[in-house]
């Protein structure tokens, strides 16, 4: 234990300006803990509402309040709170915020009480998946939990890799910890201080706790103060806060792995993404969005982000107030999306493929058989059936076992499609030879048209019937997360 601190004392520490509507809230629910020994200290930064006047009617002995009388910046009053702290533990909660009664209990318990096969001191971090509010209090989605106890390493890793979700009310650290690594470090970390400290306190310690319970519900508001013009300078923060990380850890004498350096250019990505999200709808939204990705190509161009912009795009655009509208919405539910991108992406090999057999089939039997495109078109289908089964069913839907039933049924589900097709082309193709005066190009765009219809067709029968195994699966996991669904960290610290 540090010098100067409080054995099993909490501090709970709430850096806030010109936020008297929400502070009291966030106070309150610090002082209502069923973990009795804390001590909650608010560090007002030189507000000019009736923030702090409020804050004193309050009248509990365990609340501080520090009065700054200059603006000491985001950063700079995170640290007062830190630098304030009597306990052995800290955690930060912004002042938008909101505990739940047993967090502090809870997230501590692991420090003393460590998971089987752990020691006390061998735990660095406890942290808890947070519930995210929109400005109201509305929740929206709960942020992804990590298994019971892990490696800091391998958390850091899927941090980056947006497969866990720690926010600043979430995590609680060693407070002696956190002053090692020098608190929060403006100058180098900016607006992600908060990851920069905690990531490299963790990474001392061989494992991180987590609490599989939302117990903090995380605040976040539409019409960020982060913009465009700022995403270069939040990249070298993220990229600051990793070379940070390599020196702690060689300070205490472990070797990062090569997996982190990969995370790290996701961890940009990310921030990067999250960044251009806030934009859309804004006056030259896309010119800057397109201009970003090519600047910031190595980040952006990667399967990482493709992924990130699927998956978690709805969250920004929804805080934003883009929501869409409910029949597209019912139809979204029926496109997992991480199960459509890999469909995508094996549609571009099955497309182009499929195309490449009916094109080059017509042209073959153009000289021998009138309206060769018919033919083209079931010869064809049926070559390129077995790759487009194999394909799906080991990297799209990856059911188990039962091959010739899953087998039988697409089949019936290319069947169906292709009968579909043979009944609507003649009229596409007569539309656009004589609609469209396309003459004998008419069949290529007939075929290229009706193929993009297939892929929607094709995509819905295949998960709902023959490989329907993993579409129940897929219901009843939405069906248990109906209404708040799991996100992945957007690892932006500051409000959006």
């Amino acid at each position: 234990m540090t010098p100067g601190t409080v054995a099993g004392l909490v501090t709970i520490g709430i850096p806030t300006r010109n936020r008297c509507g929400y502070v009291v809230e966030a106070v309150r629910s610090a002082l209502a803990q069923t973990y009795a020994h804390i001590e909650v200290i608010v560090s007002d930064n030189a507000s000019t509402d009736a923030t702090v006047g409020k804050l004193r009617e309050i009248g509990d002995p365990r609340l501080t309040v520090l009065a700054q009388p200059a603006n000491l910046g985001m950063v700079g009053n995170f640290n007062a709170c830190l630098d304030a702290a009597h306990g052995e533990y800290f955690l930060m909660l912004s002042d938008d915020d909101v505990l739940e009664p047993e967090a502090i209990g809870a997230l501590k318990e692991p420090f003393v009480s460590p998971p089987s096969g752990q020691r006390p001191d061998s735990i660095g971090m406890t942290w808890c998946p947070c519930t995210i509010i929109d400005a109201a209090g509305r929740a929206l989605w709960t942020t992804q939990p990590g298994p019971p106890a892990e490696p800091s390493l391998d958390l850091v890793v899927e941090l980056y890799n947006g497969n866990r979700g720690p926010r600043l009310c979430g995590v609680m650290l060693r407070t002696g910890d956190m002053r090692r690594v020098g608190g929060y470090n403006e100058e180098r970390h900016g607006a992600l201080c908060d990851n920069g400290n905690w990531t490299r306190a963790a990474v001392a310690y061989d494992c991180v706790v987590c609490v599989p319970r939302a117990l903090a519900r995380y605040r976040v508001h539409g019409g960020s103060e982060t913009l465009t013009s700022a995403v270069r300078d939040w990249q070298r923060f993220g990229e600051n806060i990793y070379a940070d990380l390599l020196e702690s850890l060689r300070a205490a004498g472990r070797q990062a792995p090569r997996r982190l350096a990969a995370a790290n250019r996701n961890h940009i990505g990310n921030i990067t993404v999250t960044i251009l999200l806030q934009t859309v709808g804004r006056p030259g939204w896309i010119g800057a969005a397109l201009r970003e990705c090519i600047r910031s190509r190595r980040y952006m161009l990667t399967p990482f982000v493709a992924k990130r912009c699927l998956r978690d795009g709805w969250k920004i655009l929804r805080l934003a107030g883009h929501r869409p509208p409910p029949f597209l919405a019912k139809i979204a539910r029926h496109f997992p999306p991480d199960q459509f991108l890999r469909y995508l992406l094996v549609g571009v090999w099955n497309t182009v493929f499929g195309y490449a057999i009916f094109a080059g089939l017509t042209a073959a039997l153009d000289p021998y058989i009138a309206q060769s495109y018919l033919p083209a078109l079931v010869i064809g289908s049926f070559v390129s059936i077995t790759s487009a089964f194999l394909c799906y069913k080991w990297f799209v839907f990856r059911t188990k076992g039962n091959y010739l039933r899953e087998w039988m049924r697409c089949l019936a589900v290319y069947g169906s499609s292709t009968l579909g097709s043979l009944v609507i082309l003649p009229a596409v193709v007569w539309a656009l030879r004589h609609g469209a005066g396309m003459g004998h190009l008419a069949p290529y765009a007939g075929g290229a048209i009706l193929t993009c219809f297939g892929v929607v067709y094709n995509f819905l029968g295949h998960r709902s019937f023959s490989f329907r195994s993993a579409g129940l699966a897929d219901k009843r996991q939405l069906a248990q997360g109906e209404g708040v669904a799991r996100g992945g960290s957007t690892l932006v610290s500051a409000k959006l």
